[in-house]
């Protein structure tokens, strides 16, 4: 369990009705949709962390471009007779505004860049809420909506702060390069593991000798690998189900 959304909490904004809605999803919230909205925020945040390296490498070159052109003008200052001086100087300020103006371009069209790649990110975040059944989430471009939404989605982002585990493995696997559906019934993975006591079955990562030896508390490495491979299958499983709801980042984000 996370942080109420109650008085002066993250939700104190939204209206009674819809604050109630969001925190009774919020209960009921399954660990895909967790692993989804966790997703979406490192999406968010890479894009902000790429465009500040952006800006800050603009930033060096620029400053490293004004010290250069500097010295090159002094040294041009230096070396021109008087009677030549102003012209230099003008002629070195028109360098220098020429390189200003290439830093503003530049900086405006990161900006623009970054704006663009935002809105396209808060779409594909708005389509897959709704996917997930979010209260309070449509596609929309209203200022006040979009407070309301980020007001939401940091909520439910605060509900499991550190990763939870893949959902049990479903049976059939990925079959047809896709997820078996969830409300099927859940296969127990023990199954597939040797039965206890069998001489006849080896695992088949233990070394050809010695022979197994039938003891009960010998048995106890097929059982881990049994849960080592179901950890595997609920690694693919779930990011199979993560790829469902969010492939549609670059088709469906271009807006």
């Amino acid at each position: 369990g996370g942080r109420g959304g109650g008085e002066g909490g993250p939700l104190a904004a939204l209206e009674q009705g819809l604050r109630n809605k969001v925190e009774e999803f919020a209960r009921g919230m399954s660990t895909v949709v967790k692993e989804i909205i966790r997703s979406l925020s490192d999406m968010k945040a890479l894009k902000n962390t790429e465009y500040t390296n952006k800006m800050s490498e603009l930033e060096m070159k620029h400053a490293t471009a004004k010290e250069k052109i500097s010295e090159y003008h002094r040294s041009l200052v230096e070396a021109a007779v008087p009677q030549n001086r102003m012209y230099v100087i003008q002629s070195n300020q028109g360098q220098v505004d020429q390189l200003q103006e290439e830093y503003n371009t530049q900086k405006m069209k990161n900006m623009q860049d970054h704006a663009k790649e935002l809105a396209s990110v808060l779409t594909h975040e708005q389509k897959t809420m709704i996917k997930c059944g979010v209260p309070g989430f449509m596609e929309t471009a209203d200022p006040y909506q979009l407070t309301q939404q980020s007001s939401i989605f940091n909520f439910l982002l605060q509900q499991d702060p550190t990763p939870a585990p893949g959902p049990p493995p479903l049976p059939g696997g990925m079959a047809g390069g896709r997820p078996a559906h969830t409300h099927q019934p859940v296969a127990d993975p023990r199954q597939a593991a040797p039965p206890v006591g069998d001489p006849r079955v080896r695992d088949p990562r233990r070394a050809p000798h010695p022979p197994p030896v039938q003891h009960a508390p010998q048995q106890a490495l097929p059982d881990k690998a049994a849960a080592g491979k179901k950890h595997a299958e609920s690694n693919v499983d779930n990011a199979s189900l993560l790829g469902l709801l969010m492939g549609g980042s670059k088709a469906g984000g271009g807006g």
